[in-house]
């Protein structure tokens, strides 16, 4: 995966002088960047999960480059657009596909900010990010959305998937709550935090993995409203789909109860037929494994010896 002479100018050609790793849900993530990392304002919020060398062989390698100018691409060529802050567009040249990301527009006016390159298997990424005249203050957006993408992409072809959920260890019983906006994710997480011997893992955005052992959930860079983010894993126990109530109930959930409610809370690659149903197959092996609750509750201590009698 290589640039395309005449559509993007920058340091083409140009062999990275700096390696960067970071160990998320079991993956190694490897930057590679022709530039000093300060520069471009790595690892930012991937820090906590930054590991020194040597480290296994990379799940996910990303090379970074800074260019001048972004080629806008053809409306007809669009595959998938989720209506936040990236589009996606049919691959070029090899590429599987290629995702423009900008956090400012929506690309109706000006180029987008940020090109991402990816193969057909999410392992390797070019990411072109377009750059003003050099200067300190600016900062890479790799962190965000780019590395959020890949890893929640590759980890499909690793037996997992990352939920909009909060994540907690409690005493060494993981617990993924789950749910909309709103639903009270991060006031649970705020509340079993409190508690002797409980770890909050992330309350946005959580990875679960299957191995041999059974599911493993963990943290990842990308924290909600509390900014809990913490390079942590511990076995999964249950899962609890929440729900504001004015009395606490816990509600055992089926396996075809929980797939809907579940699938609507992952992120999940729909751009991608066959990518999408190895994607269900996790989720279906999952809920094999592990019991699932809707937990109507309201913010009180009172819900925690509630879901801990089902532990």
């Amino acid at each position: 995966m290589r640039h395309r002479p005449g559509e993007e100018t920058g340091r083409g050609g140009e062999p990275p002088v700096n390696h960067a790793h970071f160990h998320i849900a079991d993956l190694t993530l490897t930057v590679e960047c022709p530039l000093p990392f300060k520069e471009i304002g790595l690892p930012g919020r991937l820090s906590p999960f930054m590991v020194p060398p040597p480290v296994p062989a990379s799940n996910i390698v990303i090379h970074w480059e800074g260019v001048s100018h972004l080629s806008p691409l053809p409306a007809d060529e669009l595959i998938y657009d989720p209506k936040q802050v990236w589009r996606m567009f049919k691959g070029r040249d090899g590429c599987e596909a290629l995702v423009d990301i900008d956090y400012t527009s929506r690309w109706n006016t000006r180029p987008p900010g940020a090109r991402l390159e990816v193969n057909s298997t999410w392992e390797r990424a070019l990411l072109l990010e377009r750059m003003a005249a050099r200067n300190q203050q600016f900062s890479t957006i790799l962190p965000l959305g780019p590395s959020e993408l890949m890893i929640r992409t590759r980890i499909i072809f690793n037996d997992g998937l990352v939920f909009h959920a909060c994540g907690l260890d409690d005493n060494g019983r993981g617990l993924l709550m789950v749910g909309r906006a709103g639903a009270g994710k991060s006031t649970q997480g705020l509340l079993w935090a409190r508690e002797d011997g409980v770890v909050a893992l992330s309350d946005d955005r959580v990875a679960v993995r299957l191995n041999t052992g059974g599911v493993t959930i963990y943290g990842t860079p990308w924290g909600g409203t509390a900014n809990i983010a913490r390079s942590h894993q511990v076995p999964l126990s249950a899962i609890l789909l929440l729900e504001k109530a004015r009395e606490n109930e816990l509600v055992p959930l089926s396996p075809a109860e929980s797939v809907p409610l579940l699938a609507a809370r992952a992120f999940l690659p729909y751009w991608n037929s066959e990518l999408l149903a190895r994607a269900f197959d996790v989720l279906d092996r999952l809920l094999a494994q592990i019991p699932v609750y809707c937990l109507r509750c309201c913010p009180e201590p009172a819900v925690i010896p509630l879901v801990r009698s089902v532990l």
